[in-house]
């Protein structure tokens, strides 16, 4: 399989597309939730949402990483997939039973004794193991550049969701267990699909080479995976404990917002990139070629993170209730932490391609370590604002290791504050915005005053050198032409 730039242009434009889409069905679900829990009921849930991550990772240990890793390694791909496959049942099942048996402890120690949560957590580990072997046959097609099959699934999910949840909370008025419910049939449903479709290439057989491979790579991410799931979740325990469940759900909605720039466009980006890292960083001008992928992911990161920074008041106020307006002076903290996060994807790569695991999972250890510390020295004096720069702090820590011990198998050629001259325009503007925009409480005023703060964002990328019009017309035509 050949790769070129329409390939890369036409997967990357399928997968913004339906990223937008599946996004629009999440903003969706959330004035279905803020609107008939409480704000406590609505805490809780995020939690629950939180176990639920972290039991995914227990499930997967980086099966479907190992499987992307040495796609283009093996002979026969689909022995890889069923390879895959089967172990992860086979493991899932038992990180099942042993969930079954302690969801009792999780509940008093976690939730306060909450009967109702040794239920939820039941639940929420079938649907784990669910997800996991849909990542599975979805990290398939992303190497085959399968852009729309990827898509549909992951719509298809989400659109499953958004109907049954629908169904549970308005019409039978189930509460968090309702939307339990609708994500478990929901990806059941979609597996099930995914299964039938793939009936005769499914084997049911473990290679043990292509197995250990996976697993080696695999679980040498997995202690990094974990520590990530600390950077990422581990806060809203914290805020928990240190404020309540109430302060939670204002957080999780600021984070919901702030973390659009992931289905907008780190997520789609990812997806194609790191297809891309890994057919072209030994090719002649390959470094060339990354180099060029990272500048465009700052100079559109950087505008996610300000449209979001800027659009979010409009967006909370519309999406719940006035008891999470507060939740809008959060949104660019935590935009800038998720697109701190993606710049590992670059500094990383020299890591990954040397195989070197542990000392990626180490790297994402230490700075969860700073992480735990941050939270517990900056809550209890700043809050939920404390939370999110404590996440900020730690990914530029990652940022920094990543690039020093990387560098030594795979240079990229930039220094380690190259992303950040991109930010200038950001600041900026978004100072503006704070400093006459926000204070305006018509929301149609606003909303006009923003469009125009956007066209002057880009005027001004062009008069910092760092895009030209002719870049930006060619970027908009690429995405015309393959809607």
């Amino acid at each position: 399989m050949s790769l070129n730039s329409n390939k890369l242009t036409s997967s990357g434009t399928v997968y913004f597309m339906f990223s937008i889409l599946t996004q629009l069905i999440n903003m969706l679900l959330i004035p279905l939730y803020t609107s008939n829990l409480s704000q406590n009921d609505y805490g809780k849930y995020e939690l629950l949402n939180t176990i639920q991550q972290l039991l995914g990772l227990a499930i997967t240990i980086g099966v479907y990483s190992g499987l992307k890793r040495f796609f283009y390694d093996v002979e026969n791909k689909k022995t890889l997939k069923n390879t895959a496959l089967n172990f992860s049942v086979l493991w899932g099942i038992f990180v099942f039973l042993v969930v079954y048996f302690i969801s009792p402890l999780i509940s008093e120690y976690v939730f306060s004794g909450d009967n109702e949560v040794t239920l939820y957590i039941r639940i929420i580990i079938i649907t784990s193991l669910l997800t996991c072997l849909i990542a599975i046959y979805t990290s398939y097609y992303e190497m085959e550049f399968k852009a729309f099959r990827v898509a549909i699934v992951q719509l298809s999910i989400l659109g499953l969701t958004f109907l049954l949840a629908t169904y549970f909370i308005l019409i039978l008025g189930n509460g968090i267990i309702g939307i339990l419910k609708a994500t478990l049939i929901s990806n059941l449903l979609v597996f099930i699909v995914l299964f039938i479709l793939d009936f005769k290439n499914y084997k049911i057989a473990i290679h043990i080479p292509y197995l250990k491979n996976i697993l080696y790579y695999g679980g040498g991410l997995l202690l990094g995976q974990i520590s990530a799931w600390i950077l990422n979740l581990i806060d809203r325990f914290f805020i928990k404990e240190l404020i309540n469940y109430s302060a939670v759900a204002v957080y999780s909605i600021s984070s919901k917002i702030g973390m659009l720039i992931n289905p907008v466009f780190i997520t789609p980006f990812a997806q194609v990139f790191t297809a891309y890292k890994f057919k072209v960083y030994k090719e002649e001008g390959g470094q060339q070629k990354i180099q060029n992928m990272f500048r465009i992911y700052n100079i559109i990161g950087c505008f996610c993170i300000f449209g979001l920074a800027i659009f979010g008041k409009i967006m909370i106020s519309i999406l719940a209730t006035n008891e999470y307006l507060e939740a809008y002076k959060i949104i660019p903290l935590i935009a800038v932490s998720h697109f701190i996060w993606g710049i590992g994807q670059f500094y990383s790569l020299g890591l990954h391609v040397a195989n070197k695991m542990m000392l990626n999972s180490l790297i994402v250890v230490i700075s969860a370590f700073i992480n735990i510390v941050l939270n517990i020295l900056l809550i209890p004096h700043l809050g939920i604002n404390g939370a999110a720069l404590a996440t900020i702090v730690s990914y530029i820590v990652a940022n920094t290791l990543y690039y020093y011990f990387s560098e030594k198998y795979y240079s990229l050629g930039l220094g380690l504050l190259y992303p950040y001259k991109y930010c200038i325009v950001f600041v900026l503007l978004y100072g503006v915005y704070w400093l006459l925009i926000s204070p305006i409480s018509n929301l149609y005023i606003e909303f006009v005053c923003n469009i125009i703060l956007c066209v002057l964002y880009v005027l001004l990328l062009i008069a910092f050198k760092f895009t030209n019009i002719q870049e930006i017309k060619g970027f908009l035509l690429s995405i015309v032409k393959r809607k």
